[in-house]
């Protein structure tokens, strides 16, 4: 059912960008993916390195504003280290999440260079729908380690797939050529125990290189 309900987004996405007067390109290029947890007791995080990739549409509104709707596929999760109390137990692993990600991109040129090129910030929301967990790492005990290399549910290790935030970053366009950088902020607590009392948001930053046919 999330397969169909995925494809069905992708179909939307691709009807809509035949039906407008429009420049539709492709992009791809890396993203470095966080989580901030609140309260960090007990638990250290740090990003990791994934990929991205994906299709993306500009509509010129006017001559330095234009909208560009985007569906991307974008490597995300976090390095975590994390010591269990009750259990006493540590974990040291990377948890991977390949996500599917939709944004509309707000663009304003601030600095032009002749007619198809230009110096531009950006702003959009997004929303992001993940897959199961790839978990990379190890289990300590006082008398033991065992090593993790296993893909699990969301639910096991407490995160909810569905997340949305609003994104920021800098871009320049040369011809049919554009490379930015941007900071997608997650607004959404993804932590699934409710009454936990812990929130977990993401957090990453997409570097990329498209090209508009």
């Amino acid at each position: 059912m999330n397969s169909l309900k995925l494809t069905f987004l992708s179909l939307i996405f691709l009807l809509f960008a035949g039906t407008v007067s429009a420049q539709l390109g492709v992009r791809a290029g890396i993203a470095i993916s966080d989580q901030h947890i609140d309260p960090d007791d007990n638990v250290e995080t740090s990003s990791l390195l994934g990929f991205s990739a994906g299709i993306m549409v500009e509509i010129n509104v006017t001559d330095r504003f234009a909208l560009q709707p985007e569906l991307l596929f974008v490597q995300k999760g976090v390095y975590k280290d994390e010591f269990l109390p009750i259990q006493e137990l540590r974990w040291q692993a990377d948890f991977k999440q390949n996500s599917l990600m939709m944004a509309v991109m707000a663009r304003y040129d601030i600095v032009r260079f002749g007619e198809s090129g230009g110096l531009y910030l950006g702003l959009s929301p997004f929303f992001s729908y993940g897959m199961d967990v790839l978990v990379e790492g190890e289990t300590i005990t006082s008398t033991t380690s065992r090593e993790i290399d296993d893909s699990v549910k969301n639910r096991d290790v407490q995160w909810r797939r569905a997340d949305y935030g609003i994104g920021a970053g800098l871009g320049v366009r040369f011809g049919n050529f554009v490379f930015d950088a941007r900071y997608n902020y997650g607004l959404a607590n993804i932590e699934r125990v409710d009454d936990d009392n812990v929130t977990i948001n993401s957090r990453s930053i997409l570097l990329g290189v498209g090209y508009y046919f």
